[in-house]
């Protein structure tokens, strides 16, 4: 290897080497303090071309950046990485908020300049702990509180799998609710720094709901914004709905999701979403034929029980019984029941729309 940069790992996995499969080799690679700078590269196929396709790594290593030396923490900074890092990200956020030295932004720029993988995790699982602690009361907006959330909203890309599913669920009890459209596009982007897209998938739909559980309900102008910033996750929880393959945690999370929006903002179109449950894709395999009955019959009690209306799976039934009915349904959170009632869903949609105007 040149100067700079070393491979930490290039062989068969436990699968080519026990029965002679062509399997997927595994390589990092390097620098020359330790850092891990080019993480498990794709290398699939025979040996000899996993070893090509690493050249073509190694061709545009950034060999400055390799021989740069980690940012040394600053003295204030260390305690956070050690065994009582919680107990003193704590202290030292109560300081911070307390408009004592040092600033929120101090320690964002730690976090920025920790490029040695241990020294990541320490810090966030530190911080990630004495977040718990500090959730704020729905509506107000602590001093650095801004910083905060995009300091959680980095950490959900973080090399650490463990690190980036706490984080999601972190943000999910943190964040201001309106903002919640971040855990739509996070889902989008869940192949990102990720070595199970799949999982962080699944985490985003489920702290959607957890962000919906914490709007205790439209009032004024500000918390209709953030109504209609969870009604707005809608479409992505009723897309994991209609996936053909029937993807079990997914299709479960956002099916739960979509009950806790309802529950929070009483909006009608959660119905609509929900019923995506019936409406999805036809499918070929009699495994996930069989599959999709076992799912459909946990969903058919809440849905009719919801609706009054007893049309177990019939996917034609659902559809024309919610399209006749769509722009009239009232929901009771007392009965946690719908009711057909023009006047009183037009009230309710005059309501919101005087409570957006309202300043």
């Amino acid at each position: 290897m040149a100067k700079g940069y070393t491979l930490l790992r290039l062989k068969p996995g436990p699968a080519e080497a026990e029965f002679g499969i062509t399997a997927a080799p595994m390589a990092a690679i390097s620098d020359w303090h330790g850092r891990v700078l080019v993480r498990r590269p794709n290398l699939r196929g025979s040996i000899p071309a996993a070893c090509t396709l690493l050249d073509r790594h190694l061709d545009g290593f950034d060999r400055r950046a390799a021989a740069r030396p980690p940012a040394e923490l600053p003295e204030w900074a260390r305690p956070l990485l050690g065994e009582r890092g919680p107990r003193e990200m704590l202290s030292l956020l109560t300081k911070i908020h307390g408009r004592k030295k040092p600033k929120f932004g101090d320690l964002v720029k730690v976090y920025e300049s920790l490029d040695v993988e241990s020294r990541l995790i320490a810090f966030c699982g530190s911080y990630l702990a004495a977040t718990a602690k500090r959730v704020p009361k729905y509506g107000t907006s602590p001093e650095g509180y801004e910083d905060e959330v995009r300091l959680l909203e980095s950490m959900t890309f973080c090399v650490n799998d463990s690190i980036k599913f706490r984080a999601i669920d972190a943000w999910a009890e943190f964040a201001p609710v309106g903002r919640v459209a971040f855990l739509v596009s996070r889902a989008e982007k869940k192949a990102v720094s990720a070595l199970n897209p799949n999982v962080v998938w699944c985490r985003c739909l489920g702290a959607i709901g957890k962000t919906a559980k914490r709007f205790p309900g439209a009032r004024d102008r500000a918390s209709v914004a953030d109504r209609d910033a969870l009604v707005a996750t809608l479409p992505a929880l009723a897309d994991a709905l209609r996936t053909a393959s029937r993807n079990n945690g997914a299709c479960r999370l956002a099916s739960e999701s979509i009950v806790a929006i309802l529950e929070a903002t009483h909006a009608p179109e959660a119905l609509g979403a929900y019923l995506e449950n019936f409406l999805s894709p036809g499918v070929t395999s009699d495994w996930l034929r069989d599959y999709t009955a076992k799912y459909h019959a946990r969903c058919v009690p809440w849905v009719e029980a919801a609706t009054g209306q007893k049309l177990g799976t019939d996917h034609a039934a659902w559809r024309k019984w919610y399209a006749a009915h769509e722009d009239d349904l009232v929901y009771s959170p007392e009965s946690k029941r719908f009711r057909v009632d023009a006047k009183g869903a037009k009230a309710a949609r005059k309501r919101l729309a005087k409570l957006r105007k309202k300043r």
